[in-house]
């Protein structure tokens, strides 16, 4: 796993392995998809968790820019990322990039019912059909009870029996 926490890591680490880790900023999505896309082609796992400060802005550059380049990711962790519906909105837009995500976690964002919407809307048109967990949990949604949540876990058990998958792990 490639863990880089300041600049001066990151310019000590010359290649993407196929796990990345990173604490960035919304400014430094944009530069990364830029600078280290001859190698994303092969990135399987990016972890995001707790960048706090990448926030809508860097989501919106994740799905727009890196999204094409990540062709083999099946995992994605954006928890704690400070994202919001604009954010959720454009990865589940980016859906068609990421036909091998089995794992997406979303959890501890400032998610609506309005950022849920995408997700099962690509759930439902089977972009997503190895999706085996996604993490919403600690999201603004779970405050009340929620008619799109429910739709979202209704379109995991229909992609599972579709699929003749045992079961997708839905943390709410």
């Amino acid at each position: 796993m490639l863990h880089c926490a300041s600049r001066k890591e990151q310019s000590a680490h010359r290649s993407v392995t196929a796990d990345l880790s990173l604490l960035l900023c919304a400014a430094g999505i944009g530069a990364l998809a830029e600078h280290a896309a001859p190698h994303w082609h092969r990135l399987e796992v990016l972890a995001l968790d707790g960048n706090s400060s990448i926030g809508d802005s860097g989501i919106q550059t994740l799905a727009k820019k890196a999204a094409p380049l990540l062709p083999q990711l099946h995992t994605l962790r954006l928890s704690s990322t400070g994202m919001g519906d604009a954010g959720a909105t454009a990865l589940s837009e980016s859906a068609v990039h990421w036909p091998r995500l089995t794992l997406l976690g979303l959890g501890h964002n400032s998610i609506t019912e309005r950022g849920v919407v995408g997700f099962t809307q690509v759930l439902q048109q089977g972009w997503w059909a190895g999706m085996r967990e996604l993490h919403v949990e600690g999201n603004v949604f779970l405050v009340a009870d929620s008619a799109e949540v429910d739709e979202l876990k209704a379109a995991a058990r229909a992609l599972c029996a579709m699929h003749k998958v045992e079961g997708m792990v839905i943390s709410v």
